[in-house]
């Protein structure tokens, strides 16, 4: 059986969120500092992959624009973390596309969507398969290390 047979998404709530959000993106932080702002607003979906019934991957996608773009609805990707182990997995993806065809719901037809996320610098390639590009340079968040902007239309 592939691994990608085994893989099951769900939504799920913020907590469930935090122990991957702290183990994978900020191991150097308080588990407290892996609870976002944006996590309990109404259109914000927090997605869960499990594999055989373990959650090994999350992402939270929220309403946000961005202040230098006019005209378009915002959608922010935050905390995607997948466990060493479910890495390249399908998992990532899964999550990522689930993502976005909430945000596509969530939208009115007439309006044009713009999904973001500040993404680590090293994971750049992932969301360029999925039709993001980057804008501008590659900037620091400290403490975490270097960060791109990702940004996909539609």
């Amino acid at each position: 059986m592939s691994m990608h047979a085994a893989l099951e998404m769900s939504s799920i709530k913020p907590e469930e969120t935090y122990h991957l959000r702290h183990s994978v993106l900020r191991p150097m932080q308080m588990l407290a500092d892996c609870a976002y702002p944006e996590d309990k607003q109404a259109q914000t979906l927090h997605a869960g992959c499990y594999l055989n019934g373990r959650l090994v991957g999350v992402g939270t996608i929220f309403r946000e624009d961005r202040e230098e773009v006019a005209g378009r609805i915002g959608w922010r990707i935050r905390g995607m973390a997948v466990s060493s182990e479910a890495r390249g997995s399908g998992c990532g993806g899964a999550i990522l596309q689930t993502l976005l065809n909430h945000a596509r719901m969530q939208t009115s037809t007439e309006k044009e969507i713009e999904v973001w996320c500040n993404g680590r610098a090293n994971v750049e390639g992932f969301y360029r398969r999925y039709g993001f590009q980057r804008q501008g340079e590659i900037f620091e968040v400290p403490p975490i290390g270097p960060h791109v902007l990702m940004v996909r239309f539609g």
